[in-house]
């Protein structure tokens, strides 16, 4: 399978962090973050009956295998390695890896959106169906109808799971240009979680960048009002 491009931004305690990722690559220990560990989805939402399952977790468990965040594109890795992260010498490692070894981040926006669309109203539903196919593809409707009817969160948090996972859905979520506003003030075009270790002959770049300028086009807020 062709392998995508994508962009880490960590923020480090020390200068030491750049010549051992160019050395050895990323374990995903890199920088100031908590430890996570990639999720393998266990069966496709065709082969299921979702109300036999009352946790996500029980589709997509954790594997082995330790994982990291990162984004598709310079601007947003930018702004986690000199903004949102916190450290004395920012990073951007340019990488590149299969597409099966990532799936979207949704903590900062998706999933929000999955199970709070209607929090106020569900006269906002065909609003937010546009946006997020303005943003993650028409691929990801499939996932989003499925919340209309169904008003269990945790169901909600199985489709969009499922979303996550969809590579239609993962290729246009890499090519948005729009920038999202999430929880916790973060702005980002795409994020995606990233299976570890990545090999020091995919580390195509690392250099400290420039602080960005950012200016969001799209308020996770605004969906969910």
């Amino acid at each position: 399978m062709k392998k995508i491009i994508l962009y880490r931004g960590i923020n480090c305690l020390n200068n030491n962090s750049k010549n051992s990722i160019i050395e050895n690559g990323i374990e995903g220990t890199e920088g100031e973050m908590y430890e996570f560990y990639f999720r393998n989805m266990l069966k496709p939402l065709n082969e299921i009956n979702i109300n036999d399952y009352s946790d996500s977790n029980e589709l997509f468990p954790e594997s082995i295998s330790r994982a990291f965040c990162a984004c598709g594109d310079e601007m947003s890795a930018s702004y986690y390695a000199c903004i949102h992260n916190k450290g004395n010498y920012p990073l951007v490692i340019k990488f590149q890896t299969s597409l099966d070894n990532i799936y979207i981040d949704g903590r900062d926006f998706l999933y929000t959106v999955f199970q709070l669309w209607d929090m106020k109203s569900t006269n906002n539903f065909d609003n937010v169906r546009q946006s997020l196919k303005n943003l993650f593809g028409e691929a990801i409707l499939k996932y989003f109808d499925l919340c209309k009817a169904e008003k269990d969160h945790k169901k909600r948090i199985i489709y969009c799971n499922y979303a996550c996972h969809d590579n239609d859905v993962k290729l246009a979520h890499l090519s948005n240009q729009k920038v999202i506003k999430g929880r916790y003030k973060t702005h980002f075009k795409s994020a995606f979680i990233i299976k570890a270790p990545i090999s020091k002959e995919d580390i195509l770049d690392v250099y400290t960048p420039n602080r960005p300028v950012i200016l969001s086009d799209l308020n996770l807020d605004d969906l969910i009002k």
